[in-house]
């Protein structure tokens, strides 16, 4: 009575722990699997870091055109002070003193205010320059949601995909052990023979390794989703939606007109020529003159001969104007050169890629569609042929070899359409970051 007892406590238990991991189960949908993305994943946040330091820089390009103030407290202690000697006749005597030039103990505190005036555009530019930095790392930053977006998306069916193919091939897996109870019935009864249960029995051994292999395919995507998404490995989730067949209404041509126009990575080529050209302006004005405004205000101890706190002040102003800096500047010119010419090529390298790429992804769209039409029908003919197959074994007008053929038939259709159906829609979501329509403009606001 006491193992009893125990054996009930111990399924309760089981019961309440497996209740509590399903409950504590996070159920994904695509549209949540992105949101959850966008706010977790690695890759995302990098490029949010950079936008932050790219705003930083445009901060500091700003100060060229402000004055810059600044604060000096010095002491210093000198061991020996500069003096000489002054000899003065009293009367009859002479009066000899040592006049020393400054103190061994001087202070100062010194304001110093510089305003540059002219700089040759080298201020200017440098503004600019960070400003098209700012923006290259807005494009940065949407092309890490697109890629994270396409990631998601892909990782999320393959994720579906999995498990329905787990699901077919445990259906299979049952078909084939309800037929072997079928076979064994006819064994019985002498309608079957030994050889017929045998082979009933290989087919049913040979599924599990089929949906035990699925299964774990599964649990691997899901892996891979977790670490997209930016949760822990040890959080249960479990993905919620299906493989459906949606046609995309998209031309070529407009394909290709809008990932030219909306392609992040366009954005940033054209960003890159305009930094290359501003770099180029500041590269060639590194031996053009410069006018400085400088202002000083000092409040020192001793100030010359005398050994007590004075201020003072002093303004001017100073023209800095490069003779010769041995070939510096033509050499840097010669390097931003060269960046602008590298920067007009590889933006026609892009725009040829994405071409490519576009074209390349509407084919395999066509294709993908092609095979979801056709593996659909072939799906209800091997329904079919099963459920025909059952009814004339029953009867006895199908082998068992038969059988097992519409079984592994069933299966294998049902496989093909899922997967014609991923290829689909993760095709359509790599045609969608292709032509930059992801929607991730609404994911910066």
């Amino acid at each position: 009575m006491l193992n009893k007892n125990l054996i009930t406590a111990l399924f309760l238990c089981l019961s309440i722990a497996v209740s509590a991991q399903e409950t504590n189960k996070n159920v994904l949908t695509l549209e949540k699997s992105i949101e959850v993305a966008l706010a977790n994943n690695k890759s995302i946040l990098i490029a949010k870091e950079k936008l932050t330091k790219a705003k930083g820089k445009i901060t500091e390009a700003k100060s060229g055109f402000l004055p810059s103030l600044t604060l000096q407290v010095s002491y210093t202690k000198l061991s020996l002070v500069p003096s000489f000697t002054l000899s003065l006749p009293v009367g009859p005597a002479v009066i000899t003193r040592e006049m020393k030039l400054g103190a061994e103990d001087n202070y100062m505190v010194k304001a110093i205010l510089q305003e540059t005036l002219f700089a040759w555009g080298r201020v200017s530019n440098s503004y600019t320059l960070s400003k098209h930095n700012l923006q290259a790392a807005e494009q940065a930053y949407k092309l890490a949601v697109d890629e994270t977006i396409y990631k998601v998306t892909r990782t999320f069916y393959g994720a579906i995909l999995a498990k329905s193919v787990y699901e077919a091939n445990e259906e299979m897996l049952e078909k084939s052990q309800e037929h072997l109870k079928v076979v064994k019935s006819k064994f019985n009864s002498g309608n079957a023979s030994q050889f017929e249960v045998l082979r009933a029995r290989v087919q049913v051994e040979n599924t599990k390794p089929l949906a035990s292999k699925s299964k774990n395919s599964h649990e691997t995507v899901l892996i891979s989703l977790r670490n997209l998404l930016g949760i822990k490995q040890a959080q249960l989730i479990e993905v919620q939606g299906e493989l459906i067949f949606i046609k995309d209404e998209i031309t070529l041509e407009k394909a290709l007109e809008d990932a030219f126009t909306n392609r992040p990575e366009l954005k940033q080529a054209e960003l890159r020529k305009q930094i290359s050209e501003k770099s180029l302006s500041m590269a060639k004005a590194g031996n053009k003159p410069s006018l400085i405004a400088v202002a000083n205000y000092n409040y020192q101890n001793p100030f010359y001969y005398t050994l007590d706190w004075v201020n003072n002040w002093s303004a001017g102003v100073v023209l800095n104007y490069p003779i010769f800096d041995g070939f510096a500047t033509s050499g840097r010119a010669g390097q931003a050169s060269s960046d602008l010419e590298q920067a007009e090529i590889q933006e026609l390298q892009l725009k040829d890629g994405i071409e490519v790429e576009v074209r390349q992804l509407m084919l395999a769209l066509n294709e993908a569609q092609e095979r979801i039409v056709s593996q659909e029908e072939n799906v209800k003919q091997a329904q079919e042929s099963m459920r025909i197959a059952e009814v004339g074994y029953a009867n006895g007008v199908v082998t068992n070899l038969e059988v097992m053929d519409t079984q592994l038939a069933l299966t294998q259709a049902k496989t093909n359409y899922l997967q014609a159906l991923y290829d689909y829609l993760t095709t359509s979501a790599g045609l969608k970051k292709a032509t930059g329509s992801t929607g991730c403009s609404s994911q910066m606001q």
